[in-house]
């Protein structure tokens, strides 16, 4: 009886585990799609008609006027391909995917975009839906700043597995963050912070092993945290 019972309770375990893992799964899907809804429902439209507004004005043929209006209107198109860059990776069918296909993937995105090499090597231990999703978003970030920021011509992303969990490491060989950056971190900062304290992760976000470029090192732990 106590057989029966004890391969009864490790059943049940099992099947709460995947039904847990499901919701999160679930719950990640409708994040995302919510998200990606509001930045083109609402702030690219937005940014779209201050784009039209702008362009309407007349532009000096020199002068420091001419020079402003010329850097709105490139910000403003910066603004509207990072939107749209970010809308098809929330709408993108990530689940279930390892997050080493997505970052070789998005790496390969990224890559077309100038004259980079962008390599991401290893693999990590299996992850629940949850952090599988948020470590994406973070190393993702991660390499994203990198090419956008950064002026660097190489970045790596390693990814290793190890008794304490996940290990990823994205190195490059840009201009550095510098103190102001770490004084004041943006919106893109503030959220891998939030994404890795989510998920009972460690981030370390700094210059690189011989002072030049950015390291980011997101630890992942072999058990996340139970949420209640």
């Amino acid at each position: 009886m106590i057989t029966l019972a004890l391969a009864y309770s490790g059943q049940l375990l099992r099947r709460l585990r995947e039904e847990r893992e499901r919701s999160e799964l679930l719950a990640v899907q409708s994040e995302r799609q919510r998200i990606a809804w509001e930045l083109h429902d609402s702030a690219k439209q937005r940014v779209h008609a201050a784009h039209l507004l702008l362009s309407a004005l007349p532009v000096p043929a020199e002068g420091p006027r001419a020079a402003v209006l010329t850097q709105a209107l490139a910000e403003l198109r910066g603004a509207t391909a990072d939107m749209e860059t970010s809308i098809a990776e929330l709408r993108s069918p990530a689940e279930g995917r390892p997050v080493a296909d997505l970052l070789r993937e998005r790496a390969g995105e990224l890559g077309l975009t100038g004259d980079l090499a962008l390599r991401v090597v290893g693999d990590l231990p299996e992850l629940t839906p949850m952090v599988a999703a948020h470590t994406y978003r973070i190393a993702a970030e991660a390499l994203t700043n990198a090419v956008r920021h950064a002026c660097c011509s190489t970045v790596d992303v390693v990814l290793s597995r190890g008794p304490d969990g996940g290990l990823v490491v994205v190195d490059d060989d840009g201009i550095g963050m510098g103190e102001a950056a770490d004084a004041h971190p943006g919106h893109g900062l503030r959220s891998m912070h939030g994404r890795a304290e989510t998920i009972g992760a460690r981030l370390r976000i700094g210059p690189g092993p011989d002072g030049r470029g950015t390291r980011v090192v997101l630890a992942l732990p072999s058990t996340p945290p139970e949420r209640t």
